[in-house]
């Protein structure tokens, strides 16, 4: 960029000197023209007043000598040249007359205003070419003085331009790498999210297989016992009772199941009611009595007040506490205890669940809510899709409510509280409530395939 500015600076310097050197030597060349017409004139003006005859010797040679000069000087212009060749002829006629050639007083008249005014015709052109010339000069001063300012000026301007382009160019450059890089990372992380989202289907798909089949092997081999007329009669009742268990069993991992994927499609909907919370919460102690039995676990509870009164759905609220005792029954073990409690708090509804079983472990518990998580204190399988506890998460904010667990980690047990509205939830009752946030599109798909 110096080295193009240099050169354009030199070049303007260069052309404005030459053009203001020729200028200078045309204004040179119309001054002598102008000078020579002015000793022609003083001549031919000498040759009138002094003696004819001296004037003739001593003047001719001088006015042939000056009209010589004029036409070498400003003969090259056309123009020019026709006057010239007049000035000539009127001259040499003057001569004559002056010589005493052909005198004629009129005659000297008009060839002496000829000659007047074909010299302030070559005058006036000498003059104008003169003029046009001292501007030309002026011009060419100018341009020598101020031209390589100028071109410095452009010069700097082009450079500023140059690197505001450069420091656009490299901006551009510097987003579009971070563009990419953004790129890179988020389809890094999409791959990894898929990857994920493939490895939750293949657990989820092994874990519907497994739970599904497991009390259906149970319902089939009590069939086929059944059939038998001799262990029907003595394990009828046994077989009846299993058969039931496994039923129900199943029947709870296919409810779990529709209501995953109704809450998906956004299709859960809630019939509340005003009800009495204490009973169905005691409806609930009631239906998994059995299975606490089973395992010498003791349920309390304990209702902290009265007037339990509220607006909700009495099956969807007995589900919460089914499932939140159902989830307490099987990771505390045999001989342990559970703590049923039911409160006012202000204008809501609080319901404790609290069990000395194993626990949750610390990194587990900010996503005991999510799907699929299971609490085994041992990592193994405790049973169970791990649906449980997400659907008790939904059903608990369709109500305009909260749930929250609390464990001091592995072996102190864990602690389950919703928080319920008394007066319901703020939409109406028969509307369909939207999921508090959007499942991803591939355990949408395993639902379904799920349902088929």
């Amino acid at each position: 960029m110096v080295l193009i500015t240099l050169l354009a600076v030199a070049t303007v310097s260069h052309h404005a000197t030459r053009v203001m050197a020729e200028s200078v030597d045309t204004l040179d060349h119309h001054r002598d023209v102008l000078e020579s017409l002015d000793r022609l004139r003083a001549e031919l003006a000498a040759a009138e007043s002094a003696a004819r005859g001296y004037a003739i010797d001593g003047d001719a040679a001088s006015v042939r000598a000056i009209l010589a000069s004029l036409k070498t000087h400003a003969g090259h212009v056309p123009r020019q040249r026709s006057s010239l060749a007049a000035l000539d002829g009127l001259v040499e006629q003057r001569l004559r007359s002056l010589a005493g050639i052909g005198t004629n007083p009129a005659e000297e008249a008009k060839v002496r205003r000829e000659i007047a005014r074909v010299l302030e015709d070559v005058r006036s052109e000498e003059r104008r070419q003169l003029d046009l010339q001292a501007a030309n000069v002026g011009r060419a001063r100018r341009y020598a003085l101020y031209g390589p300012w100028a071109m410095c000026l452009i010069a700097v301007i082009l450079f500023g331009l140059m690197v505001v382009q450069a420091a656009v160019m490299l901006r551009r450059g510097r987003i579009l790498r971070e563009e990419l890089r953004s790129a890179a990372l988020q389809e890094h992380a999409a791959r990894e999210r898929v990857q994920e989202a493939d490895l939750v289907k293949n657990q989820f798909l092994a874990a519907v297989s497994h739970e599904l089949r497991t009390p259906l092997t149970s319902i089939l081999g009590w069939c086929a016992l059944l059939g038998d007329e001799a262990v029907r009669l003595t394990l009828l009742d046994e077989g009846l009772a299993s058969i039931d268990q496994a039923a129900r069993v199943q029947s709870a991992l296919v409810e779990d199941l529709l209501d995953v994927s109704r809450i998906a499609a956004g299709r859960l909907r809630l019939t509340v009611a005003t009800i009495d919370a204490a009973k169905v919460v005691e409806q609930a102690i009631a239906s998994v009595a059995p299975s606490a039995r089973a395992k010498a676990i003791a349920v309390h509870a304990s209702f902290d007040g009265d007037g339990f009164m509220m607006i909700a759905d009495p099956v969807r609220l007995e589900q919460i506490v089914w499932n939140l005792l159902t989830n307490a029954i099987k990771f505390t073990p045999s001989g342990g205890a559970i703590d049923v409690t039911v409160r006012r708090a202000g204008a809501r509804l609080e319901i404790t669940v609290r069990d000395n079983g194993e626990g949750i472990a610390a990194e587990l518990l900010p996503h005991i809510f999510e799907r699929f998580k299971q609490g085994a204190a041992t990592g193994a399988r405790a049973g169970g899709l791990g649906l449980g506890l997400s659907i008790v998460r939904t059903l608990a904010e369709l109500h305009g409510g909260s749930i929250r667990a609390e464990s001091a980690g592995l072996g102190t047990g864990a602690t389950f509280i919703v928080e319920l509205p008394l007066t319901g939830p703020s939409e109406p009752a028969a509307a369909t409530p939207a999921p508090p946030e959007p499942p991803p599109r591939l355990e949408q798909l395993v639902l379904r395939d799920a349902e088929l």
